[in-house]
């Protein structure tokens, strides 16, 4: 239930050595490396790591972690742990996955089917969103703070629509605006 930086699986003395066993780790990180799930997925990891950079002809250190993660995702990896997603279909645990890496959904709890919060709003398009497009958003996600409800999306739908690469922005405004009556 921790997520390790590909860092950690690169040894500091060797350029083109992977140790997903042999992990440097302070007591505390340990409690979570120990665990089996975890040193599978870091042996795992580290071998996605390897065929890509052969593939490439690049050293360890410029592996992409993001295809890594991508790679990992497909095959039904969990790399960031809820108590609740593992009854849902694979494609949506995997969106959970890839939001859950963008710092959606903290906690050990997703609720992926609970409504999107205006603060969880708030949160996701500080991080997503340039300034200039919020002017509108910000109308309708101060009226949904005013009248104390949520927004009228769900946690995971939200997270899938951005992930698929509409903008959240557009979302809110577009799916929201007219539910909301925002001009």
């Amino acid at each position: 239930p921790a997520q390790l930086p590909f860092g950690c699986l690169l040894s500091e003395n060797r350029l083109n050595l992977l140790v997903p066993v042999c992990l440097s780790a302070t007591h505390v990180g340990f409690g979570c490396l120990r665990l089996e799930p975890v040193w599978i997925q870091a042996g795992e990891a580290a071998a996605l790591a390897a065929v890509q950079t052969i593939r490439n002809g690049q050293p360890l250190i410029s592996a992409s972690v993001p295809m890594i993660q991508e790679d990992l995702i497909a095959r039904g990896a969990v790399l960031a742990f809820y108590n609740d997603i593992q009854e849902l279909p694979l494609e949506e645990q995997a969106c959970i996955q890839r939001a859950a890496l963008k710092g959606f959904f903290p906690g050990y709890d997703c609720r992926p089917y609970d409504a999107l919060s205006v603060e969880e709003a708030r949160v996701w398009l500080a991080e997503l969103e340039p300034v200039e497009r919020l002017r509108r958003l910000h109308q309708i996600v101060e009226q949904a703070s005013a009248s104390r409800q949520a927004l009228p999306i769900s946690r995971l739908e939200a997270a899938r629509r951005v992930l698929a690469g509409d903008c959240l922005t557009d979302v809110l405004i577009i799916e929201l605006g007219d539910k909301m009556h925002v001009p």
